[in-house]
């Protein structure tokens, strides 16, 4: 499974494209690739800074249409184009932690029409969503627990409520959400790589799991 991974970052100001694409890339080389396996296979696709400047990571043609992901930010108004960046990397955390019952994989049906609530939302009524619901269906959730009988299988279940109670202590860990400190690709999907209030780019990267 593929999905695009949000790294916050703390840039040299008014450097060129190439210098900025080097220093972002060695920055998730040396501080986040070192946590993926060897399943984690990744491709860098663009980066946003916070003068709302885009900048094209993967090359033109690439064989999954991972430099569609530029094309997706240019059509972004410059000027809207950070607070974008952070409000699609808490839409990433609000989609594993299954918010409003969306599916955290793409493919399936989203019947309760979560996906569209979150668009809709700006981010910090997205937060204070993710802050207010998620407790209560886990409370719910874990009130509901009873004795796995012989044979009944709870897999399905049991993982999705370990992973929105993961999901969630995780932000709230955050000094400022929904960018945490880098763990395992498993786990999350937004990361600060620098102090959260020096950043100035966000990159975005595909990563498989």
């Amino acid at each position: 499974m593929h999905a695009i991974y949000t790294f916050l970052m703390q840039l040299p100001a008014n450097r060129c494209t190439k210098e900025l694409k080097e220093e972002a890339s060695s920055q998730f080389e040396t501080q986040y690739a070192p946590l993926c396996d060897e399943n984690n296979w990744y491709q860098e696709t663009a980066l946003v800074t916070r003068t709302g400047r885009v900048i094209q990571l993967c090359d033109n043609g690439d064989w999954r249409g991972r430099d569609s992901w530029y094309g997706v930010i240019r059509k972004v108004e410059p000027k809207k184009r950070w607070d974008w960046a952070w409000k699609f990397a808490l839409e990433c955390v609000s989609t594993d932690a299954e918010l409003f019952n969306i599916p955290s994989i793409g493919i399936l049906p989203d019947p309760e029409g979560g996906s569209r609530k979150i668009e809709q939302m700006s981010f910090d009524e997205l937060l204070n969503a993710i802050r207010e619901w998620i407790p209560k269906t886990l409370s719910r959730a874990y009130s509901e627990i009873k004795p796995r009988k012989k044979g009944e299988d709870t897999f399905l279940t049991d993982h999705a409520r370990q992973k929105r109670s993961a999901v969630f202590e995780i932000l709230n860990e955050c000094s400022r959400p929904p960018f945490a400190w880098p763990r395992s690709p498993y786990e999350y999907r937004a990361f600060a790589l620098c102090e959260p209030e020096k950043g100035n780019a966000v990159m975005f990267v595909d990563i498989h799991t």
